[in-house]
């Protein structure tokens, strides 16, 4: 699957899914669709269902800020807790933080999905 979509890898947006969906299904419609676009189309609109019907729905998709991949996942508790109490801060306690008890406590609130043979986070506490 083609790296379409912005930050795969890392974290994948839903908006950015839903615009290749209508991408692909225009271009098939114009009947200018390949064998791996159709395949492509089907793998992002099956993603999109998993997500809804695993993750508490429509809701999921919609209010989603991003599916975040699990490889990145310390990187992203780490720059939010920085964002919330600013970098100084944070290197100031650095040595008396437990990150692995701070990632423990973020994972509780992320249900995990597969997709494109990767594992991604959805955040279950969106507001």
């Amino acid at each position: 699957m083609s790296n379409y979509y912005e930050g795969h890898g890392d974290i994948i947006y839903p908006h950015a899914i839903d615009d290749r969906i209508k991408r692909l299904r225009d271009m098939k419609m114009d009947l200018d669709l390949n064998e791996d676009g159709e395949a492509e189309l089907e793998a992002l609109i099956q993603f999109r269902t998993d997500v809804i019907d695993t993750c508490g729905g429509e809701s999921a998709w919609e209010d989603s800020p991003g599916f975040i991949a699990d490889s990145y996942f310390d990187e992203y508790v780490n720059s939010d807790v920085e964002g919330m109490h600013g970098s100084e801060v944070i290197q100031s306690l650095d040595r008396y933080l437990d990150w692995g008890l701070i990632k423990d406590d973020y994972m509780e609130r992320f249900e995990e999905i597969d997709f494109d043979g990767v594992t991604y986070l959805i955040d279950n506490n969106r507001g």
